[in-house]
């Protein structure tokens, strides 16, 4: 799909108009790029509120970023971690930042796909490094 605007779907609820190139939907009002700009935005915000205190994970959480630290980051290595978890971390803020991961992964030339994976691997590796 090639659009002038992209209607992006903004956690708060409302729509923003983005300007791109050739995008690809993901999901209902999603497109790959806004996918990856939110996934990087929200690890970048997990590991700015970890760094300062305001947000601890629990012990899954902690396990579960340990396991995917040490682990070669493939296209389903998300998905198959995050089917493995317990209720009470599906249920934390780790799981909401780590689950758009699998889309990102699994969509080859994603744009900002890099980014957000670099993102999310440093929310991972500090929190697997504390733990």
């Amino acid at each position: 799909m090639t659009a002038k605007i992209a209607k992006t779907w903004v956690k708060a609820g409302r729509f923003v108009d983005r300007y791109v190139g050739a995008v690809q939907i993901v999901g209902l009002h999603v497109t790959t790029l806004a996918l990856t700009e939110a996934l990087a935005r929200d690890a970048a915000s997990l590991l700015a509120a970890y760094d300062v205190g305001t947000w601890m994970p629990t012990e899954g959480e902690r396990n579960l970023a340990d396991g995917l630290a040490r682990a070669h980051w493939g296209p389903g290595t998300p998905r198959a971690f995050l089917r493995e978890v317990s209720l009470e971390v599906r249920s934390g803020r780790l799981v909401e930042v780590l689950d758009p991961v699998a889309t990102v992964l699994e969509t080859a030339e994603a744009p900002g796909r890099d980014g957000a994976v670099v993102a999310l691997r440093q929310l991972v590796d500090a929190l697997a490094a504390d733990g």
